[in-house]
């Protein structure tokens, strides 16, 4: 299964640049330490959905963005810490394979 979904391109060009600096000004960003930032949900059917998510560690710290996969609300998989919003996110779950590849428009 593969869905693609896109993210306003304003909002993935301003994550990615805070995501891929050496340090970010929390506090001029407006931006709580080690929070949830944002956050989009893909609906991919049969109960399954994906969360990616924008986060924050502590102040300076570059932010960085994960993909999480629920099955009827319940976590069962998520990928590693990354520094590029876009791109695809793997799945293997229930002998499935799910790419959620996620673009700016």
């Amino acid at each position: 299964m593969q869905k693609v979904f896109y993210i306003p391109k304003e909002e993935a060009d301003k994550y990615n640049r805070m995501m891929q600096t050496d340090h970010v000004d929390y506090e001029a960003n407006d931006i709580p330490r080690y929070a949830l930032i944002d956050c989009w949900t893909v609906d991919l059917g049969d109960g399954y959905k994906a969360e990616i998510r924008v986060c924050s560690s502590n102040y300076d710290d570059p932010l960085w963005c994960e993909c999480l996969l629920f099955l009827n609300e319940d976590a069962c998989g998520y990928t590693e810490m990354s520094d590029d919003l876009l791109g695809e996110y793997w799945f293997e779950h229930n002998g499935r394979q799910i790419i959620i590849v996620v673009q700016a428009e």
